[in-house]
């Protein structure tokens, strides 16, 4: 009778890997992608993921297995299905890995949250704040430009690491936005509480770790497990000290000490709150809108503001068209040509089109009866994602010339194409989870990188063609080793 151990080991082994490729075969993909969720993880690591995923559609079509129970899709028709507005099509698993811990519990985010319900009530929450104080982040956004532009005085003519100093701005502005000061990154040149780069360390392994979602609780969702790190790892966790510096900043304005916020976000959520809203889910979800409104800030407009530098400086006709239209003389009709300039929307556009500024696939679980995709039947409880790399490059949507930069072509559409490229760009999301602060964060871009041209001259410091920067698509699309010039213009 022992003979039939190893056999019953051996057929306990093979069965998944036979199950998987006999039942599933129909779905094109990499044999390994079929037998086992590591795949995806293998794609991932060396920050070329979205890259990948590009080659696999090209190389199987628009319908791609990449894991047991992952389905990439790259035909953009499919977007508005897959991010409906009545959101049929729930988020999958992988977004546990991005809900902060908060006294010893991870705590739901817009970003996050699973729960339909709970992402609009959230969402409503974290929209008020952001687009209902204009004339707030209006100046916050003005004082920060100018920190920036008195600083790029002081350094001028010398090389300037770009990556670095927008992320200075974003999380400057991001903090000046919530609590009403700066936090210094920009006034002392450098990350000096590695918040930054503490920040994205966290998020590119959460990215990573996203892929095998089952793996959260032991690790990025267990608070022991992340105090353990913080004992040991010699460096801080930004998230877990940005919610103590909250709760420090509530327990002043409550207890009507003297306080640093002043005409803040956080003051203007404080002062609207009720006795009888100060329960213990609302305080939650105080602490989630703040939370979010800083990090969610803080990374997607640095790293947009790079996408949109580097686009400008690898593409000279480009940059000195709008550097020409942001230093013509504004007219009385037009004080403020910047909000109106179509070429300047163009010119972000076509940079987030083919920077995208979030990298992880954004997931979905099929609902019943199921999904029909070209020619294929995706069977309930399947995750789905559409690959934005590759639809942001769809030929039939984009033109033949797709891969390229081209701002014009935003300029050139007809109303009906336009529409179609405007309905695939999803650099912000799409449907009912598409960005919150999407409004603050075209106008910080604009004011940021106007504000810098018509001021400055701006030239790479370095040659894309001697020292590219490392572009790594983790959970961020960044542009590391991104080095420019700048020299106050004469106009």
């Amino acid at each position: 009778m022992l003979y039939l151990i190893p056999c019953v080991t051996i057929l306990l082994l093979c069965y998944p890997i036979y199950y998987c490729l006999s039942t599933r075969h129909d779905i094109p993909g990499p044999i390994l992608a079929k037998i086992s969720p590591l795949y995806r993880i293998y794609m991932f690591l060396s920050g070329q993921g979205p890259l990948k995923y590009f080659h696999l559609h090209k190389k199987y079509g628009p319908v791609v297995r990449t894991g047991p129970n992952h389905i990439s899709l790259s035909d953009s028709s499919l977007i508005p299905i897959i991010h409906d507005s009545k959101q049929k099509y729930l988020k999958s698993a992988s977004y546990d890995v991005f809900s902060p811990l908060y006294r010893g519990k991870p705590i739901d985010t817009v970003f996050s949250t699973r729960d339909a319900g709970r992402n609009r009530r959230l969402k409503a929450t974290l929209m008020e704040n952001l687009t209902g104080s204009p004339v707030l982040y209006k100046s916050r956004i003005q004082n920060s430009v100018d920190v920036f532009i008195e600083q790029m005085r002081g350094i001028q003519g010398a090389p300037i690491n770009m990556f670095d100093w927008s992320f200075y701005w974003s999380f400057d502005l991001a903090f000046a936005l919530i609590f009403g000061c700066q936090l210094g990154y920009m006034e002392k040149g450098s990350d000096f509480n590695k918040w930054i780069g503490t920040f994205k360390s966290i998020t590119n392994g959460a990215a990573i770790l996203g892929h095998v979602p089952s793996w959260c609780p032991w690790t990025v969702g267990n608070d022991s497990f992340m105090s353990l790190m913080r004992r040991i790892l010699p460096f801080p966790d930004p998230t877990h000290e940005f919610l103590q510096e909250i709760d420090t900043r509530i327990r002043d304005h409550d207890m009507q000490r003297q306080h640093r916020c002043g005409d803040s976000i956080l003051c203007k959520i404080l002062e609207g709150r009720s006795s009888q809203e100060n329960t213990e889910e609302q305080h939650t979800q105080l602490i989630s809108t703040i939370f979010e409104c800083f990090f969610a800030t803080a990374a997607d407009i640095g790293v947009s503001i790079n996408a949109v530098l580097y686009s400008l400086l690898t593409n000279q006709n480009a940059y000195h068209r709008l550097v020409r239209e942001l230093r013509t003389p504004k007219q009385p009709s037009n004080p403020t040509p910047t909000e109106n300039n179509p070429f300047f929307t163009a010119i972000i556009k076509e940079s987030l089109r083919l920077h995208t500024p979030l990298s992880v696939p954004m997931e979905r679980v099929v609902p019943e009866p199921g999904l029909q995709a070209n020619g294929y039947k995706i069977s309930p409880g399947m995750i789905v994602s559409i690959s934005q790399y590759s639809v942001h490059r769809d030929r039939e949507v984009f033109g033949l010339d797709a891969e390229l930069f081209r701002a014009e072509r935003w300029l050139e559409a007809d109303p009906i194409a336009l529409r179609r490229l405007n309905r695939n760009f999803i650099a912000f999301g799409h449907g009912s989870r598409i960005c919150a602060g999407r409004e603050l964060g075209m106008h910080g871009i604009k004011m940021f990188v106007a504000s810098l041209l018509e001021r400055f001259d701006v030239e790479l410091a370095v040659a894309p063609a001697e020292r590219p920067p490392n572009i790594t698509m983790f959970w961020l699309q960044d542009h590391v080793g991104f080095w420019a010039k700048v020299k106050e213009c004469d106009v």
